[in-house]
């Protein structure tokens, strides 16, 4: 609705906090930092803690029905619905009473086209924000990064693997499970007593 304006998010090299959000009405001629923006690359619901993960996961976009509705994703995902003038968390890691649960680090976000509804790709797969709510739309997708492989030497049958972001999973007589959450890195089974697992 808007085609010269152009909107940038920047992470500060120190922290990886937010640096700033940045608004050109004139195709990226002249810029002008938004006041008081929460640390929308941050950890908290509040945006008031100062760091974040810049560097990893960082991603805006603009909703072309509506260009006062703008989406931020970094660990989290923020809205404004008024140019940039208030934030809202609209997806947090942890989720809890006021925000839904939507899993961390956003690297792409997009709006569907002929809505305002948007998708974002993250380190868990891919969700639809709505005006409902955030919809996990990664059933069936069989992927992960594996850090580390471990194995029972003296039971052939189980393996404990860490996976990026996506916790320790152990394939135990065929079944898959996931036993830790978060980040799963190092991970191993104990080689004379294989229900002893570590992670």
């Amino acid at each position: 609705t808007s085609p010269g304006e152009v909107w940038v998010v920047a992470a500060k090299a120190s922290t990886q906090g937010l640096d700033g959000v940045f608004f050109s009405p004139d195709s990226g001629h002249t810029f002008t930092e938004l006041p008081d923006v929460p640390n929308l690359l941050g950890y908290t619901v509040s945006g008031a803690d100062l760091g974040g993960q810049g560097f990893y996961d960082l991603t805006i976009a603009v909703d072309p029905l509506n260009a006062d509705h703008i989406v931020v994703g970094g660990v989290n995902l923020w809205s404004t619905a008024d140019h940039g003038a208030h934030w809202n968390c609209i997806g947090h890691w942890f989720g809890g009473d006021s925000v839904p649960l939507v899993h961390a680090d956003h690297h792409a976000l997009t709006f569907v086209p002929g809505t305002s509804d948007v998708l974002s790709a993250h380190d868990g797969g891919v969700a639809r924000v709505t005006g409902q709510g955030i919809q996990d739309r990664s059933n069936g997708l069989d992927i992960g990064q594996v850090y580390r492989l471990g194995f029972s030497e003296n039971r052939l049958d189980r393996i404990l693997t860490g996976w990026q972001d996506n916790g320790v999973n152990q394939l135990d007589r065929g079944i898959h499970a996931q036993v830790l959450g978060a980040d799963g890195f190092h991970c191993m089974i104990h080689p004379e007593h294989p229900d002893t697992l570590y992670a």
